[in-house]
């Protein structure tokens, strides 16, 4: 009897075990680690870590080779900027077009896990960029450099965030993702729903749908500021860009953008175009400051039959001390006032010297000439303010963007869960340094 009750116990206990070590609801409690005190080095931190751990880098220089990240980790400096990762990654053949073959960094670090949060860090690497795969994936507050330049970071995945970094390009692929406050030469953006805000960059490549750019400064010495290539629906708002070639550029070099809203940029100093819609239909620009640009204020259509200009809409603009306002050939119809308001050309009175204004309405009674046939109906007398508060389109514009004006404005800050995961984390770090100071109070 004894030995049947000793073999029902063992089997009950192994079928607890057994359900425990297969229920992926069950899991180990996460753990801390800090650099240089558990492992003398980053890698050995990163093999030993599991996923939800947390490794703390305390002040100081770590040379390591690569790194390589297939974890959900939290990977943050002790201090900000306190610590700083010098890479050196190997060198490796690429093959060339013309089929030869050519010596370039590998990736410095590699990531491809989900829900992996790197912060505070100064990250240094003899070249190569940073390539993340994953979901979730936040790069917050790092400094990210080689010796002669920054380092771009290419990110591919959904709901990531890169915030506060400095860094020489960042390449951003999927959806739902935020790129906020960095600094970087350059910015590329493909897929939906995704946040650019309030970066300073040498300029924007925007591809894919619904997406915001918002209160950026794009400032170059040419190229070109917000280059829109096969992007519709998106809204730009709010954005500076000085010093391009081109300000703002649709379809150029062909690829289209269409129902698209522009509205309270300014776009001054450019050389050649201050807007240059080549290809594209429906797009809405309102309350933008176009001037001071060496070139053409706006410049629509082009010299191919193959692109078309159409539907496009400009009320509420800003043109003013432009070489030339308007130039090149269209093909298609579009339109400078919504009904009741259109924009304000610096030269208005110098054309119509005899133009008086409508009452009170701010409007002048000629309506100005655009380009061939098609005229501002309705020319304002005085600069209007740069506004990316749009009042409610007319038809077809307010039918084909499927989109309420007033919401293009509504910008997210933060999300909770990012200051809650970098409060958590600075809390970790705290207690660390607690405990570590009563460990040593009880060696004494």
């Amino acid at each position: 009897m004894k030995k049947t009750s000793s073999f029902v116990l063992i089997l009950f206990l192994c079928s607890v075990w057994g359900a425990f070590l297969n229920n992926p609801s069950v899991k180990a409690e996460p753990n801390t680690v800090v650099v240089p005190d558990g492992y003398s080095t980053i890698n050995a931190a990163i093999s030993h870590a599991s996923d939800g751990d947390t490794i703390v880098i305390r002040n100081g220089t770590y040379t390591e080779q690569t790194l390589e990240i297939n974890k959900s980790l939290t990977i943050t400096s002790e201090y900000m900027n306190g610590a700083k990762i010098s890479l050196h990654p190997p060198l490796s053949p690429v093959g060339t077009p013309g089929g030869g073959t050519i010596m370039v960094y590998d990736h410095p670090i590699r990531i491809y896990a989900d829900d992996v949060f790197i912060s505070g860090c100064i990250i240094t690497s003899d070249g190569g960029d940073i390539s993340a795969n994953g979901n979730r994936i936040q790069i917050l507050n790092n400094t990210m450099i080689t010796e002669r330049t920054g380092i771009s970071v290419y990110i591919t995945g959904n709901e990531s965030q890169v915030l506060s970094n400095m860094m020489a390009g960042l390449i951003v692929t999927g959806s739902n993702n935020t790129a906020r406050d960095n600094h970087s030469a350059s910015i590329s953006v493909s897929g939906s729903f995704n946040f650019i805000i309030k970066n300073d960059a040498g300029g924007i490549a925007l591809q894919g749908s619904r997406n915001v750019v918002d209160g950026n400064s794009f400032v170059t010495n040419g190229g070109v500021g917000i280059w829109i290539i096969n992007a519709d629906y998106n809204t730009i708002t709010n954005n500076i860009v000085v010093g391009s070639n081109v300000g703002i550029a649709i379809g150029y070099a062909n690829p289209s953008g269409s129902y698209n809203v522009f509205a309270g940029n300014t776009v001054e100093g450019s050389s050649v175009y201050g807007i240059l819609l080549r290809n594209g239909t429906g797009n809405v620009f309102y309350g933008n400051r176009i001037a001071n640009n060496s070139g053409y204020g706006l410049a629509l259509g082009g010299y191919r039959y193959d692109r078309e200009t159409d539907n496009n809409l400009f009320f509420h603009n800003i043109f003013v001390n432009n070489t030339q306002d308007f130039d090149w050939d269209v093909n298609g119809s579009n339109f400078f006032d919504n009904g009741t308001e259109g924009n304000y050309w610096d030269d208005y009175l110098t054309k119509y010297p005899r133009a008086t204004e409508l009452g009170h309405s701010g409007v002048g009674n000629t309506p100005y000439l655009v380009y061939d046939n098609t005229m501002d109906n309705h020319p304002l007398m005085n600069e209007p303010d740069v506004s990316a508060i749009i009042p409610a389109l007319p038809n077809p514009w307010s039918q084909l963007l499927l989109i309420n004006p007033a919401d293009i404005t509504t910008i997210p800050e933060f999300p909770s869960w990012t200051i809650l995961v970098a409060g958590l984390s600075i809390v970790l770090i705290l207690s660390i340094s607690f405990r570590q100071k009563i460990k040593k109070g009880r060696k004494i």
